[in-house]
């Protein structure tokens, strides 16, 4: 049955070495006006010519009258290859037989007009990681000919297409640029006391949410074009693991993860994150309302602009997942009441004896293990919310600080003001007061403060609106009106709404 077996391809450890073993006469001569194939032979088209030595496995130059040879010792295929058809141009040479000799795939595309080079490397984890570059059409003719533009594959434009499990390089005939993910998971099923760095660290970060984190991490892998919550982990103290995490992220992620800082919002240039998947932002204080709104906006976002330096603008889609870390534990940005866009997480000091100089290789060595259980989790419910999480499940004591803390400086203040009222009439359960009444009762004399930005306070945050349509007649014990009583329409403050109590005179139904 051995003759029947197909020959053992030989390995080689280099292009050159291998084409040496396999090449053809033909490939030496193509397009040769003077010279023509005769077997491994090559000759004139009078007399002279190289002849091919089995013994040597080289060329020996066989001279005629003419002296047309120019190359007296014996080469070997490659060097004649060079010599012959690419008039000595060593790269040129290397380059045919890299790309259409063996049909190695180039390292270039052109996308619309502009030129870029996909290059490997380790990142910082020792990870392999592919990167996008812009690159000169007068690069790649000077380094590999003019034949290497001809074979350089050519896209339509850019998309966006983020697949951790089935990734497909082009879709429809555009280059995308979600790339591929740098890691496969373990063959065989996996439990969490096989990753115990991983569950250790997933433990502190998450803590009674631990549930909620596994899920999280699993959408990230799974549906990477999936909306979810900004995730924001805080605290006030060092080394509790929240910079730790979005390293974790570069680990598992790679290159579809980037890291920016706040002022990066702002940039002109978004290039940097425009087709990231996930982007952290580290120690961050995000005080700018131009930014929170940013934030939001880049949460539920569905295409974004890219605009990048020496390249023309185009639009893809965004699947963009945002995690911030900072020290600000309840003030890092402003967060609306009804925002449901946040899940916001305080961590503790790391233990010592977790936090070793293996730590991240650690992580790393178990990302396949932390894959396969993410893979055999059980599948989500993607019906419950567009981001995944409802609202009361990220809804926290935390949270609730954060969104307190955001309130305007007004807010805060008719807070204190109305709470000092009910204190100082324990009898009343509620009392009524137009604009101009708080205006002329508090803040007369503060400019500033304006009737509208009154309005506003009260209707949009404290969300009290007038209940009646029209002017009414009412008593205000703030200014004016607490005795005679006047036209108007007030707006009606409950003690159970700033006090959190009934007045001693209330009865309350059991």
């Amino acid at each position: 049955m051995d003759q029947f077996k197909k020959p053992e391809r030989k390995s080689y450890s280099n292009p050159i070495e291998a084409y040496n073993e396999t090449f053809s006469a033909d490939e030496i001569v193509n397009g040769s006006k003077i010279f023509e194939a005769d077997g491994k032979n090559i000759k004139l088209s009078v007399d002279g010519g190289y002849k091919y030595d089995d013994n040597t496995g080289k060329y020996i130059p066989m001279p005629d009258g003419g002296n047309i040879i120019d190359i007296t010792e014996p080469v070997t295929p490659f060097q004649l290859l060079t010599h012959l058809r690419f008039n000595d141009n060593y790269n040129h040479a290397l380059t045919w037989v890299i790309y259409q000799k063996f049909e190695k795939e180039i390292p270039y595309i052109r996308v619309r007009t502009n030129y870029f080079k996909r290059i490997q490397k380790e990142n910082n984890w020792g990870v392999t990681v592919e990167n996008i570059v812009p690159w000169t059409k007068e690069s790649i003719t000077d380094d590999y000919g003019k034949a290497m533009i001809k074979r350089v594959p050519k896209y339509d434009d850019f998309t966006i297409a983020p697949s951790n499990v089935n990734y497909e390089p082009i879709v429809k005939g555009h280059w995308n640029l979600y790339e591929p993910f740098p890691h496969k998971p373990h063959p065989q099923p996996v439990s969490v006391t096989d990753m115990p760095q991983t569950y250790s660290f997933m433990c502190h970060i998450f803590g009674e949410q631990i549930e909620l984190g596994w899920k999280y991490l699993k959408v990230l892998y799974e549906r990477p074009k999936q909306i979810l919550p900004v995730l924001v982990l805080v605290s006030k103290e060092r080394a509790t693991g929240k910079s730790s995490f979005l390293n974790w992220m570069d680990i598992i992620f790679g290159n579809n993860y980037t890291q920016i800082s706040p002022e990066d919002l702002h940039s002109a240039f978004n290039s940097q994150y425009a087709y990231r998947n996930i982007i952290g932002i580290d120690e961050a204080v995000i005080d700018k309302q131009s930014a929170v709104e940013k934030i939001k906006s880049v949460v539920t976002a569905k295409t974004i602009l890219v605009n990048q330096k020496m390249i023309a603008q185009y639009r893809i889609p965004f699947y963009g997942k945002i995690i911030i870390t900072t020290n600000k534990e309840t003030d890092f940005m402003r967060v609306d009441e009804e925002e449901v866009r946040f899940w916001v997480r305080k961590l503790s000091l790391v233990p010592e004896d977790q936090m070793t100089e293996s730590f991240f290789d650690n992580l790393l060595s178990e990302v396949p293990l932390l894959l396969r259980y993410l893979s055999d989790l059980p599948e989500i419910d993607y019906s419950k919310s567009r981001m995944v999480f409802t609202a009361k499940e990220l809804t926290n004591d935390l949270l609730d600080s954060v969104k307190k803390e955001s309130r305007s400086t007004l807010f805060k203040e008719l807070e204190i003001l109305i709470q000092e009222y009910f204190d100082s009439n324990e009898e009343a359960d509620s009392f009524q007061a137009s604009l101009s009444d708080i205006k002329r009762a508090w803040f007369d004399r503060d400019s500033r403060i304006t009737s509208s930005y009154i309005k506003k306070v009260i209707e949009e945050e404290m969300g009290i609106n007038k209940k009646e349509e029209k002017p009414v007649y009412y008593k205000s014990p703030l200014y004016g009106s607490e005795t005679s009583g006047k036209t108007g329409r007030p707006y009606t403050f409950k003690r159970l709404q700033f006090v959190g109590e009934p007045s001693k005179k209330q009865e309350l139904p059991f």
